[in-house]
């Protein structure tokens, strides 16, 4: 559902497919004696940061198309509105940790719905993008995404790295 843009999760292999076949984009490139660039994203605290409430509308619209997910959307909306307690590991303690604060963004930590959760949540941002702009090729690896193409549509005056930013920072992420 999240491929090809995203090899993070369920994809065997799916790092080595990112290298090899961005290898294969660069002697593709060099061959034609064209000019691409990569250019690579990660995103800040990805798993901790994304809203909640953006999350379960990904969720849905994706449950929209395969309804094995109803079951993730239904989960999802259980345990997000609960907050999580964050800690830090302390030696001032006894039990050697410190309770920093509650989670009120993101999967929270230890939450196995998280890398899941994540990929659905900025899935549509990543295939927007390749519509958006024909020529750029999306590829990531859960929160580090590469974009792949000509410079004027990644980093010009309307491009694809702006509003890729701008996609994520619309689901609270950065």
């Amino acid at each position: 559902m999240v491929i090809p843009q995203q090899l993070g999760v369920g994809v065997r292999g799916g790092v080595e497919l990112v290298a090899v076949g961005l290898k294969i984009e660069y002697t593709n490139a060099v061959a034609k004696n064209v000019v691409e660039v990569f250019a690579q994203e990660d995103v800040e605290n990805a798993h901790n940061e994304y809203d909640r409430d953006k999350a379960q509308e990904a969720i849905i619209a994706a449950a929209h198309k395969n309804p094995r997910l109803i079951k993730l959307a239904i989960a999802h909306e259980s345990i997000s509105k609960g907050h999580n307690p964050i800690y830090m590991r302390s030696s001032r303690n006894v039990s050697g940790f410190t309770h920093i604060c509650n989670s009120e963004r993101g999967g929270g930590q230890g939450n196995a719905l998280t890398g899941l959760i994540f990929v659905l949540t900025i899935d549509s941002a990543l295939k927007d993008t390749e519509a958006q702009f024909p020529g750029v090729k999306v590829k990531a690896i859960h929160d580090d995404i590469t974009l792949f193409g000509p410079p004027e549509l990644i980093f010009g005056d309307a491009n694809s790295m702006c509003s890729l930013k701008i996609d994520l920072n619309s689901r609270g992420l950065k």
